[in-house]
């Protein structure tokens, strides 16, 4: 999957820069294939940054560098927290796609073109289509077919239980399936499933005011 990434990165860099320098037809793919094959280390570099975000292993922020440092420190802290890099960066990269996403300082930074036009038209898709998919995670959750977390009230829960509900899961036919392996897709439906839930819980003045948060 690193090489993968790697490699759609650098061709999509060698094709826009070949571009860029007016390249067309026969030359345009001899100058593809000559950065591609000796990439300038710009390049190089940010195919490597490519690589690591789409397999989950970006460097983490001040939070989890902490905690990194505290299982160097205490390596019996492996068997409460084995993993640190990866759900992070899983968890990040679910949010990125999402309405909450400019509260992240590095959208906010795409947003403005700060890093190239690229990267924000990048980052204008990441967030259209992350919410056009829990907009409709939200119309299978209104009807059932996906769930969220469920009510907190003990003999609410009690009661699905008994029917054979399960929270974050598929309903398919009479069974349900869970959807929390699917990290990072598995984490929007359950935003989004759960977003419906509070909208049922506080009625649509809580829906409005959240909405309302979102957009502020």
């Amino acid at each position: 999957f690193r090489a993968v990434a790697h490699q759609q990165e650098l061709n999509a860099l060698a094709y826009r820069q070949a571009i860029n320098e007016g390249k067309r037809g026969d030359a345009l793919a001899e100058r593809i294939l000559e950065l591609k094959n000796e990439p300038p280390p710009k390049m190089a570099e940010a195919a490597k940054k490519a690589e690591a975000y789409q397999t989950f292993n970006n460097p983490v922020g001040v939070v989890g560098s902490a905690l990194m440092r505290m299982k160097d420190a205490h390596p019996s802290l492996n068997l409460l927290i084995p993993f640190v890099r990866t759900p992070v960066n899983i968890v990040k990269f679910a949010a990125e796609r999402s309405p909450f996403a400019p509260l992240m300082k590095e959208v906010r930074t795409n947003l403005s073109g700060a890093n190239g036009k690229a990267a924000r038209d990048t980052q204008i898709a990441r967030i259209g289509m992350g919410s056009a998919i829990g907009a409709t995670i939200m119309s299978y959750a209104e009807d059932g077919t996906i769930t969220g977390s469920g009510p907190t009230d003990p003999k609410e829960r009690a009661v699905l239980f008994a029917s054979g509900w399960q929270p974050y899961s598929i309903k398919i036919g009479d069974k349900y399936y869970s959807y929390q392996r699917l990290a990072p897709l598995g984490m929007l439906f359950g935003i989004s499933a759960d977003i419906n839930e509070m909208q049922e819980h506080f009625g649509q003045k809580g829906t409005e005011g959240l909405a309302a948060l979102i957009m502020a």
